[in-house]
């Protein structure tokens, strides 16, 4: 299950170390704003996904991804069709791990490996 955007930012903008004030100033916002996004009062405009990301120190391309898949469904699923399947910063990281781990080897994935990967994706949160 998909947690929804205003709820994402809500836990970012908690864990990021920076005030409202601070957030709503590197996107030229007034601090009610980042008020209204974090209830979902508000959409997060396209043109401020990167700004946010970058204040937040979240991966941009993940944040685009979330914003225009609840907001614009259609719209995401044509660029994705178009640009393919792209994976974030810290995927890309977790992937590399993964290779030197396995010795660069493809394993296909089976059951007991999948449940791993699921319990560890729960150790995430």
């Amino acid at each position: 299950m998909n947690i929804p955007l205003h709820e994402y930012l809500a836990n970012q903008i908690a864990i990021s170390g920076k005030s409202q004030a601070e957030i709503a100033a590197d996107l030229k916002y007034k601090p009610n704003v980042i008020t209204m996004l974090k209830q979902g009062r508000t959409k997060l405009p396209i043109d401020k996904v990167e700004p946010l990301a970058l204040s937040l120190g979240v991966d941009p391309f993940h944040l685009l991804k979330m914003t225009l898949s609840e907001y614009q469904p259609n719209t995401w699923a044509a660029i994705e069709s178009v640009v393919g399947f792209q994976v974030t910063e810290n995927e890309r990281k977790m992937i590399e791990t993964i290779r030197t781990l396995t010795n660069n080897q493809d394993y296909a994935l089976s059951s007991v490996s999948t449940k791993a990967l699921e319990k560890f994706a729960s150790a995430l949160h």
